[in-house]
């Protein structure tokens, strides 16, 4: 039986742990907190640890995810990856370069499997998306929107957005670094950032200290992207439209459809073709879990290694560095400090 030892113990630590011990996983949990080690232990039934190494103490995992708040992610990556630990990273990956050229070498060398959580890649309405894209010709322009209030992704535990990472600068919180599942979508539809420009702002008081809306036009070699996210957004949005030479294709998370609009017979006529999907959020992680159970225990190769999460991460620190600076920010900028 594969053994999977889960980093953290909040809503994505369970949700991950949950998920694993129904694929069949030895499963156990590290979280810090009492309360949550006995909210698993009751809930979940799975044995928990208070601290990585204990845990490694009791037998070393085959593999591990990362679910504790951004902040903590590099200190706890590189104490598994120094454990020889094949790892899933909760995305954003971490909050600064620092450390991150030495982590990824260290991966290099062991011949870890190390990937980012990047759910929305296993996303089956976003893969017919991606398989649908070259219907519409040359893109020409890309609009994305990711807007979902902070206070209610954690309403079913009784938190506000103040009260988790999400609304903390101290823990790595923030709209446009915790909201990145669009930055790394375009990416991977539309092809490698050549620039970034930004704007971010804290608009609502909906976090404590941190920006909930940012605003980012990114430039590729076939496009211009327009990226926004918010963490005040009600009712929720998370869509995707892009316009080409031959048409439109969009998606819409909360309809779960994709629809490609095509020149019609007549001038001005365009004909709609719409794909319904009836997948679970879950499903992308269930996807992207067994993706990452192949990896360690087969020896297939990461269809998303590390190095590619991290060119998602450089987009991510480009952003937040061109809103800091009020300036342009030319891509790639890998293991920059």
């Amino acid at each position: 039986m594969t053994s999977i030892l889960v980093v953290g113990g909040g809503s994505a630590g369970k949700r991950h742990a949950g998920n694993f011990r129904d694929l069949g996983c030895d499963v156990s949990v590290v979280e810090t907190r009492e309360d949550r080690r006995k909210e698993v232990e009751e809930k979940l039934g799975l044995k928990t640890f208070d601290s990585v190494q204990s845990a490694i103490a009791a037998g070393k995992p085959d593999g591990a995810v990362v679910a504790v708040p951004p902040k903590f992610h590099m200190p706890v990556a590189q104490e598994l990856v120094d454990n020889n630990i094949h790892t899933l990273i909760e995305k954003p990956p971490f909050h600064e370069w620092e450390g991150v050229d030495e982590l990824y070498q260290k991966v290099k060398q062991n011949n870890l499997k190390v990937t980012i959580g990047f759910t929305h890649r296993f996303w089956r309405p976003l893969i017919k998306y991606k398989e649908l894209l070259p219907q519409i010709g040359k893109v020409l322009s890309v609009d994305a929107v990711y807007s979902e209030h902070g206070d209610d992704r954690h309403a079913g535990f009784g938190e506000t957005a103040k009260d988790f990472f999400l609304g903390q600068a101290s823990l790595g919180g923030g709209a446009l670094m915790e909201d990145c599942h669009p930055t790394d979508f375009v990416r991977w539809l539309f092809g490698e950032p050549q620039e970034v420009r930004a704007m971010t702002a804290q608009a609502s008081g909906v976090g404590a200290d941190v920006d909930d809306v940012a605003e980012m036009l990114i430039k590729t070699q076939e496009c211009i992207i327009r990226v926004h996210v918010d963490m005040y957004g009600r009712p929720h949005q998370k869509k995707l439209e892009a316009i080409g030479t031959e048409g439109a294709l969009r998606w819409n998370f909360y309809t779960n459809t994709v629809e490609l609009w095509k020149k019609g017979e007549k001038l001005k006529e365009m004909d709609c073709q719409t794909f319904h999907f009836e997948d679970d959020r879950n499903d992308m992680f269930i996807e992207e879990e067994k993706h990452f159970l192949e990896a360690i225990t087969q020896g297939k190769e990461l269809l998303y290694p590390l190095e590619d999460g991290l060119k998602s991460f450089d987009l991510m620190l480009s952003a937040k560095q061109s809103a800091d600076t009020g300036q342009a920010v030319k891509l790639p900028n890998l293991f920059k400090e």
